[in-house]
C-alpha cells in the first residue's frame, strides 16, 4: 500500500470516527472519537509515515505513543474530577483480576530491569514499557467512560473496519495478490499469497475479524446483513490460511451456539448430519482425496515442517528453563536463546533473533520472564474468565463477549506469541474495560439492549 493511499485511508477514517462520534449522544466524544479511529486505522497507523519527530522532544510521537500519552492525561482529569463519594458510588475498587494484571506488569517490568539494566538507558527503558502500560490506561479509560452510545460507536466502527478489511483480503488472495498490502505477500499454497486486508500480517487480520464474527452474532439482527457479514467476515478469516485462527474461530461460533443460543439439540444434529456427509465424501470421492494429498495445498499448509521446529523449540525451554527459572533468560540476545535456538535446530536466523520467534506467548513469557511472572499471567486469564463467567450466567448474555474475546487471545498465544502491547493486546484491554464498564454502570439493563445496540 502507498504512502498516499495510507493517508487517504487514515484520513477517511477520521472523518468516518468524527461522524459516528459526534452523531452519538455519548457522555465522552473525546475517548468514543479517539478509540473509534484506532479501532478502523491501527494498523496504517503503524506506518513509519505516521511517526512525528520533534528535534524538541527526547523521542518520536509513535501514533500508539499519542495515544498513550494522550489518555493517560485524560485518566488524570478524570481522577480529579471524580470526588471520593462519585468514586465509591461508581463501583471503582480494583476487581481482583485488575490486582492481579497490575502484579504480572510490576514482576515484568522489574524482571526486563534485572536484566537490561547494564545496555538500556532510563530513557530507552521507559519507552520499552509504554505498550504494556498502554493497555492498563485503555482499559482503565475505557471502564471509567464507556456509556450505551459510545458502545454503539464502537461497535459500528468495527463492524466497519472488519468490512473494508475482509473485502481487501479477498481481494488479495482471488485477484491482486499486491491489491492495498500493507506486509509481505506470505505464500498460502500454490501462486495464492494470504490476505492480510488492512494489516501487516495474515494472523493479525483474522483475529481481527473472529472478534468482527462474534459482534455480528451478538448485535447485528437483519438477517440478510447479518448472514452477509459472516460469509464476507468468514471468507476473510478463511483466505488468511492461518491454521489456529480456523480452529479458534470455530471454537467460538460452537461455544456461542452452546452457551448462549442453548442450541445444544441444534448442534448435535448439525453435527451428525456433518459426520453422515463426511463418511459419503471419503467413500465417493477417495481417489479425488488422494488427488488432494498430493496438491501444493495439502502439502504447503497440512503438513509442512512447522510444527515440529515449533515442538523443538519447546521441548528445548522445559529442559533449560530450570537453568533460570526465577527471572528467566532475558530477551533474544541471550546466550542461551541463541544456542537454544541452534539446539531445536531453528537455524541460525532463528538463534540470532533476525526472524521466527518461540511462537507460544505463554512459553515465551516464561522463557524470557521467569515462572513466577508466567504464573500471574496465566492467573490473569484465569480470573478475568471467572469474573465474566459469573456475570454472563447471572446478569447478561453480552459479558459472554469478553469470555470469548479472552479465549481466543489465549488460544492465538499458544502458536504465536502476542504480548499485552501488541495491537491484539490494545483489543483485548479494549473489550475488557468496556465490558466492565456495562457491568459497573448496569449499561446492560437497558430496554432492549442488545437491539438498540444492533446494526
Amino acid at each position: 500500500m502507498s504512502s498516499s493511499v495510507q493517508v487517504f485511508y487514515v484520513i477517511v477514517t477520521l472523518f468516518v470516527a468524527a461522524y459516528l462520534t459526534f452523531r452519538s449522544r455519548t457522555k465522552d466524544r473525546f475517548v468514543t472519537f479517539m478509540t473509534s479511529f484506532w479501532i478502523m486505522a491501527n494498523s496504517i497507523l503503524s506506518s513509519d509515515i505516521f511517526v512525528i519527530r520533534l528535534s524538541m522532544l527526547p523521542f518520536d510521537l509513535q501514533p500508539r505513543r499519542i495515544l498513550f500519552l494522550s489518555f493517560l492525561f485524560y485518566l488524570v482529569l478524570l481522577f480529579f474530577k471524580t470526588t471520593a463519594t462519585q468514586y465509591a458510588k461508581e463501583k471503582m475498587s480494583i476487581i481482583k483480576y485488575e490486582f492481579v494484571l497490575y502484579l504480572y506488569i510490576l514482576a515484568s517490568i522489574i524482571v526486563a530491569y534485572m536484566h537490561i539494566r547494564a545496555v538500556v538507558s532510563g530513557k530507552d527503558f521507559v519507552l520499552m514499557n509504554v505498550p504494556v502500560l498502554s493497555f492498563i490506561i485503555i482499559y482503565l479509560v475505557l471502564k471509567r467512560t464507556t456509556d450505551f452510545e459510545m458502545l454503539r460507536v464502537l461497535v459500528k466502527s468495527y463492524l466497519i473496519l472488519c468490512t473494508v478489511s475482509s473485502v481487501i483480503g479477498i481481494i488479495q488472495f482471488t485477484v491482486i495478490p499486491g491489491f492495498l498490502r500493507m506486509g509481505e505477500a506470505r505464500v498460502a499454497f500454490g501462486g495464492f499469497s494470504r490476505a492480510e486486508g488492512v494489516f501487516y500480517e495474515e494472523y493479525t487480520q483474522s483475529y481481527f475479524l473472529i472478534v468482527g464474527v462474534i459482534l455480528v452474532l451478538f448485535f447485528v439482527r437483519h438477517m440478510l446483513l447479518r448472514r452477509a457479514l459472516l460469509g464476507l467476515y468468514g471468507l476473510g478469516v478463511l483466505f488468511t490460511f492461518h491454521r489456529m485462527s480456523w480452529i479458534a474461530l470455530f471454537v467460538l461460533v460452537l461455544l456461542y451456539f452452546v452457551l448462549v443460543r442453548r442450541g445444544m439439540s441444534k448442534i448435535m444434529v448439525m453435527g451428525a448430519a456433518a459426520g453422515v456427509l463426511l463418511l459419503c465424501v471419503v467413500v465417493l470421492f477417495s481417489s479425488q482425496i488422494q488427488g488432494f494429498k498430493s496438491s501444493s495445498l495439502y502439502e504447503q499448509r497440512f503438513t509442512d515442517e512447522t510444527m515440529k521446529v515449533r515442538m523443538n523449540i519447546y521441548k528445548m525451554i522445559f529442559r533449560n528453563i530450570h537453568r533460570n527459572w526465577l527471572i528467566g533468560f532475558g530477551t533474544r540476545d541471550s546466550d542461551m536463546y541463541y544456542y537454544g535456538m541452534l539446539e531445536a535446530r531453528a537455524g541460525r536466523a532463528f538463534a540470532t533473533g533476525e526472524r521466527g520467534g518461540i511462537h507460544n506467548g505463554f512459553l515465551e513469557v516464561m522463557f524470557f520472564k521467569g515462572v513466577i511472572v508466567v504464573a500471574l499471567y496465566i492467573l490473569f486469564f484465569i480470573f478475568v474468565l471467572d469474573y465474566f463467567h459469573i456475570l454472563a450466567k447471572t446478569k447478561h448474555i453480552v459479558f459472554y463477549i469478553a469470555i470469548f474475546e479472552v479465549l481466543k487471545f489465549v488460544m492465538a498465544n499458544l502458536t504465536n506469541a502476542f504480548t499485552l502491547g501488541t495491537s491484539l493486546g490494545f483489543l483485548l484491554a479494549m473489550v475488557l474495560g468496556i465490558s466492565t464498564a456495562i457491568n459497573i454502570k448496569g449499561i446492560y439493563t437497558e430496554n432492549a439492549f442488545l437491539d438498540r445496540i444492533a446494526v
